[in-house]
C-alpha cells in the first residue's frame, strides 16, 4: 500500500492549519495535526504537573471524534477541543518539557 503523506511546518497562527484543511479536502486526505498532540499534553501537564499521570490520562481519558472542522478532542465524554486552541495553550506546549 503507498501512503502519500504532506507535512506543512510554520510558525503559529501562520494558516497552516487552514491550509491543510483545504488540502486534505481537495485531495481527500486525512489530517494529523501534530501541534494539537502537543497542546494536549500540555494541557494534561498543568492539571496534573507529572508526566507519568499525563501518559496515563492519555490512554485513559483522551480520544478523538469526526467533526465538521476536522477533529473533536475529548476528555472522558468532554469537549476540549476550544480550550487547546488558546493562545495559553499554544504557549504551554512551547514550555512543556515531554519528559523525554
Amino acid at each position: 500500500m503507498k501512503l502519500n503523506i504532506i507535512t506543512i511546518d510554520g510558525p503559529s497562527a501562520s494558516g497552516k492549519g487552514s491550509l491543510s484543511r483545504n488540502l486534505a479536502k481537495h485531495l481527500d486526505f486525512n489530517i494529523l495535526d501534530s501541534g494539537l498532540l502537543y497542546r494536549i499534553y500540555a494541557f494534561l501537564f498543568s492539571i496534573s504537573g507529572n508526566h507519568d499521570e499525563v501518559r496515563e490520562m492519555i490512554n485513559e481519558q483522551i480520544s478523538f471524534a469526526p467533526d465538521d472542522d476536522g477533529i473533536k478532542v475529548l476528555k472522558d465524554t468532554n469537549d476540549i477541543t476550544c480550550l487547546l486552541y488558546t493562545s495559553d495553550a499554544a504557549d504551554d506546549s512551547l514550555r512543556v518539557d515531554l519528559g523525554g
